[in-house]
């Protein structure tokens, strides 16, 4: 009794066991589960009659006879020719169950692959809140990759991971095998059909992405796939899809953006354009350089980029219009260019002529320090009534091009950085451009050590460790890699440090939360209502509520404008001694009334100097006020501000973190002892 028990207890695990394995690995390695169950029916139904055989007839046959017979019995297994006998023993039953499993998978391979197509089009009909990405490239890889294991990190409340259809024309693309086995959905076809839409149900998914490596087809997809939301929308349906569209080009960032909607709905886009280089710029000049930037007015960033192609210049634009800190200063810049970049430097030039002055200076290495500040060359007779015949700011950088031919690495670049780090409080950053991931990595590590034998001295007795001279300052380098990020491993280190690459500015997190546009249509929005009611004080009206324009029908200008703000968040945030934390991880939201008038001070004159730079760099003059010909008084110095320019830069900084504070997914978090680079 107690043996047929047991028999009964280890069948039943037995059985379970095989359901268990079906079930986790039918899916991602079908032919591997069904050979290993056809082979374990096998084995077992050997080896269970191979000693049945030995208990019966043992002297009669010899146990090569015995076992030829086990073998030629356990082949009529695979034909379903034997039926069940009572005195089978357990190695056979369990020989049943794997032949079982490897029936039911036979059968269910047969019918998928005679029916994928139906099953498929049936199960992706049936699909809500999914997620759909078009074009299966880097970002798309990445992207399926961060989505499918970091959606599920979090132990406190794991979310419930979406489905994640992949669409994807070629049927040899190097990275399907790969989404496939994270749980991805591929179907093949052209993302921009709009019945290709319709099946994979499109307009019902979370998010849909738009990544197939060409402006015209991602812009064309997202298009058709807006109008298809529109068309089917009815009253009490769930939120439509968020529609993200990279784009090679950046410029064409702005195209998408500005994009007003459907007819039917004129006010509103629901795309989303970026672009990873621009992402990728971003990172480093709100992220990146922060723990290294100038915190007081004696110190002053200075900006080395080496490399003027696409990524050189946009990284030259994100600095001038963003990299204003504490130090209340101008940044200074140094862009160093190869001859065959002569004709990016000229057009660059034209197209942005107030971001250095018009007057080179001497030493585009050594500029004059009183350009540093911004009142050089403003004059206003009366700050609280600039006149036309004023001088407002002329320039946004101090510094200038040089052409270079000689390597990063080579004496005369590597003497002119040292001077850099030698001069008493210059902040000395570099930046290694070049079009080459590989070339890029190899001349920031060759000149990251190229510095330390000139910078360092040991440190300790047995000269383990390298600390700076005093007196010096180190010299944080940065190299763009965008498409090698195994490199990265291998330079990173604290004061040399890569960016571009899309897993980490791409992250299926960062593009849905981003608060740039967000916070920008926040900003735009405030600004109007107070604007009204001071036109209403003004005019002895009682204030009235009216609803702020949408943000895609404001001005270009004015949209700009809103979005500069937004990207400097961090930066502002970083003066407060705060960062922004996921309302899921473990930082307690900050309480804005504990910000310093002080600090509110500082932070608003930080606002007004990045303020100043983007409305110069997009063609502003000073002037009496006119949108049409771009022109405010208001373009003079902190100091040479009127009062209430200076109330609406204070405003601006109440709104912001008035904003995040009360954000659903994204609050406020003390930054606790923030590391100081000079003490490294």
């Amino acid at each position: 009794m107690t043996s047929a028990l047991s028999h009964q207890v280890a069948l039943v695990l037995w059985g379970l066991l095989l359901a268990l394995v079906v079930y986790r690995y039918s899916r991602r390695f079908p032919a591997w589960t069904l050979l290993v169950t056809a082979l374990l029916a096998l084995l077992l139904r050997i080896a269970g009659f191979f000693l049945y055989e030995i208990e019966v007839q043992a002297g009669e046959l010899g146990y090569v006879g015995l076992l030829a017979n086990a073998l030629f019995m356990s082949v009529q297994l695979l034909f379903m020719e034997d039926g069940p006998a009572p005195d089978d023993n357990i190695l056979i039953q369990m020989s049943r169950f794997a032949a079982l499993a490897t029936v039911f998978l036979l059968a269910y391979e047969a019918i998928h692959r005679l029916f994928a197509d139906s099953i498929q089009r049936v199960m992706l009909q049936l699909n809500r809140q999914h997620v759909v990405i078009c074009g299966l490239g880097q970002i798309g890889y990445h992207l399926v990759r961060d989505l499918r294991t970091a959606t599920a990190g979090n132990a406190r409340k794991p979310p419930a991971i979406p489905k994640v259809i992949v669409v994807e024309p070629n049927r040899d693309n190097d990275y399907l095998d790969a989404v496939r086995e994270l749980g991805a959905v591929v179907v093949h076809g052209d993302a921009t059909d709009i019945q290709m839409l319709r099946r994979i149900n499109a307009h019902n998914a979370r998010d849909v992405f738009f990544l197939t490596g060409k402006d015209e087809v991602n812009i064309e997809g997202a298009c058709k796939l807006e109008d298809l939301i529109v068309e089917g929308l009815r009253p009490g349906d769930h939120p439509s899809p968020d529609i993200y569209v990279h784009v090679r080009h950046a410029d064409l960032e702005r195209v998408v953006e500005n994009r007003r909607g459907s007819a039917s709905d004129p006010c509103r886009s629901r795309i989303k354009a970026f672009n990873v280089i621009d992402r990728s710029v971003r990172d480093v000049v709100g992220n990146l350089v922060l723990p290294w930037r100038p915190h007081t007015p004696s110190q002053v960033a200075h900006f080395v980029i080496v490399g003027f192609g696409e990524v050189g210049q946009r990284l030259a634009l994100r600095l001038a219009e963003l990299a204003h800190f504490e130090n209340y200063k101008r940044s200074r810049m140094t862009i160093v260019h190869g001859a065959c970049e002569q004709d990016s430097v000229r057009r660059f030039r034209q197209v942005y002529p107030r971001m250095m002055s018009t007057e080179a200076p001497a030493d585009v290495w050594m500029p004059d320090a009183g350009r540093d500040d911004w009142s050089f060359g403003v004059s206003v007779a009366d700050r609280n009534n600039p006149q036309p015949g004023d001088c407002g700011v002329p320039f946004v950088v101090n510094g200038g091009w040089t052409e270079l031919e000689a390597a990063p690495e080579s004496d005369e670049f590597l003497e002119r950085i040292v001077d850099l780090a030698a001069t008493p409080g210059v902040r000395p950053f570099v930046f290694i451009c070049r079009e080459s991931d590989e070339l890029n990595c190899s001349l920031a590590q060759k000149l990251r050590t190229e510095l330390d034998q000139r910078l360092k001295v040991n440190g300790a007795s047995d000269g383990t460790s390298l600390r700076y001279r005093d007196g010096l300052a180190p010299v944080p380098i940065f190299s763009y890699v965008p498409r090698r990020p195994m490199l990265t491993r291998l330079v990173d280190s604290p004061d040399l440090i890569s960016f571009g690459a899309s897993d980490l500015v791409c992250t299926y997190r960062e593009l849905t939360r981003d608060l740039q546009r967000p916070l920008a249509e926040a900003l735009a929005a405030d600004f109007y209502h107070d604007y009204e009611k001071r036109k209403a004080v003004a005019a002895g009206e009682p204030p009235r509520h009216t609803e702020a324009p949408a943000f895609p029908t404001l001005p270009a200008w004015e949209r700009q404008s809103n979005l500069s703000a937004a990207a400097h968040l961090n930066i502002k945030l970083a003066a407060l001694g705060m960062k922004l934390v996921y309302r899921d991880g473990t930082g307690a939201p900050v309480d804005a009334a504990k910000i310093t008038p002080e600090q509110r001070e500082n932070v608003a004159r930080m606002e007004h100097n990045r303020w100043l730079a983007e409305r110069l760099l997009n063609g502003w003059t000073f002037g009496e006020r006119d949108n049409a010909h771009k022109r405010r008084l208001s373009l003079v110095d902190w100091d040479s501000l009127s009062s209430d320019e200076l109330a609406k830069d204070h405003e601006q900084i109440d709104r912001i973190i008035g904003f995040c504070s009360k954000h659903p997914v994204i609050g406020l978090s003390k930054v606790e002892g923030e590391l100081d680079k000079v003490d490294c």
